[in-house]
């Protein structure tokens, strides 16, 4: 089958921005042919899977280091089907250290279509010069933050600011209380090792903040209901402080 689209995510943020992608691409043309690494979301959609985006998700050092051999298996492997399938486009979502590997060896094995990264990677505070491997490798980068395109003024890549999709599902939410108060907001990130690393730490912070001023309100990023409520359950904290907001529902 030729596709017209490949569309790689390997963590919840990525199959979140990866599934709203498809929804808006499939409002625009219903018949586009997608094959995808995904997640469950990406996979509620009407696709065609190659791999799942759980075979991807690693985090820090010693988590790789865990993990290297599969991944390493994973990216040959999806490197030879790419190749093999050749789509029209690839998406590549965030997702960095990988990403960038798979898009150059792509391009040095032949790959003459479109390559399209979604989500910079944060060249303005490290790392600078992944700048020239991306515009030596990518037709088009497509970029959350205002400011990031400043950064590629000197490259030969295109570049375009698309807006951060949380702003516009804050925008949207039924939570009409985030916009008529001043809330903290806790973002623990989406993966599973990022919310169990993170979230108790946050949780401690809030806290003892609330042992100073009890009137201070937060409002948490709800990536994985079923984990931050047993994690927030152990933490004896009164709900009516912190509000909840999700992608896909509000409570």
């Amino acid at each position: 089958m030729n596709y017209d689209l490949f569309i790689f995510a390997a963590e919840d943020s990525a199959d979140l921005h990866g599934s709203e992608l498809i929804k808006k691409l499939h409002q625009i043309n219903p018949n586009l042919k997608i094959l995808a690494c995904a997640g469950p979301r990406m996979r509620s959609q009407n696709i065609d899977l190659l791999m799942k985006m759980e075979d991807f998700q690693v985090m820090g050092f010693i988590d790789v280091l865990l993990n290297i051999f599969k991944l390493i298996k994973n990216f040959f492997y999806l490197r030879k089907k790419l190749l093999k399938i050749n789509p029209n486009a690839c998406i590549f979502i965030d997702y960095a250290d990988f990403n960038l590997k798979i898009e150059k060896s792509l391009r040095k094995k032949g790959y003459k279509n479109k390559l399209i990264h979604l989500i910079s990677p944060s060249i303005w505070a490290w790392r600078k010069n992944r700048k020239y491997q991306m515009a030596k490798n990518l037709d088009l980068l497509l970029t959350i933050f205002p400011f990031e395109k400043k950064y590629f003024s000197n490259t030969s890549l295109k570049v375009e600011y698309i807006g951060h999709p949380l702003a516009y599902k804050i925008q949207k939410t039924e939570k009409k209380e985030l916009f008529e108060k001043k809330y903290f907001g806790i973002f623990q990130g989406s993966r599973q090792t990022e919310i169990t690393s993170n979230l108790p730490y946050q949780l401690e912070m809030a806290k003892a903040l609330l042992q100073k001023a009890k009137n201070i309100k937060f409002a948490i990023t709800n990536s994985n209901p079923t984990l931050i409520k047993k994690i927030f359950i152990k933490y004896n904290l009164e709900l009516s402080n912190f509000i909840f907001f999700d992608s896909k529902k509000h409570y």
